[in-house]
């Protein structure tokens, strides 16, 4: 009976091999003018407020976009308590694929209304930058807050410009 020999083990160097695969990872692929029209809700009773002097006011929504699709977002207000009012708002839309920081300047209120029922104020923005798939994320647009004062129902209607 004869006994066949295993053969050493060979290794062999990958340095110098061409890498035969051309696909690469996927990311999601958006235009920056259209990732942010879009409606988030909330409820008055999700407004947080931390520090006593210049305190910090926050409230978190949800919704969806046209291109972002379904998302969270947060409200952002930090106030000047020696003049009792905002010094600086914005609001920071995520999803899975990352987040966008929109800015709203001191001169951006293009309107307020309010009667009995509501208060809407609508809002200049310009994006301040985002993370991960939307690093590169630029633009302009209108943020439109409704309040209703009956059921507390805080809405937000976002377009980009």
């Amino acid at each position: 009976m004869s006994r066949q020999r295993r053969r050493p083990l060979e290794l062999e160097s990958l340095e110098g091999k061409m890498l035969l695969s051309t696909v690469q990872p996927t990311t999601a692929t958006v235009k920056s003018s259209q990732i942010l029209d879009g409606t988030f809700t909330s409820n008055v009773k999700s407004v947080r407020t931390t520090g006593t002097t210049n305190p910090t006011i926050t409230q978190i929504f949800k919704g969806k976009s046209a291109a972002f699709g379904k998302a969270s977002g947060v409200v952002i207000e930090n106030v000047d308590s020696t003049s009792n009012t905002i010094s600086s708002a914005g609001f920071v839309i995520q999803n899975k694929y990352g987040s966008i920081h929109l800015n709203f300047s001191s001169d951006g209120l293009i309107s307020h209304k309010s009667n009995k029922r509501m208060s809407s104020e609508v809002l200049a923005y310009t994006v301040d930058g985002g993370t991960d798939s939307f690093a590169s994320a630029t633009g302009t647009g209108t943020f439109t807050m409704t309040y209703t004062f009956k059921s507390g129902l805080v809405q937000i209607k976002l377009h980009s410009l």
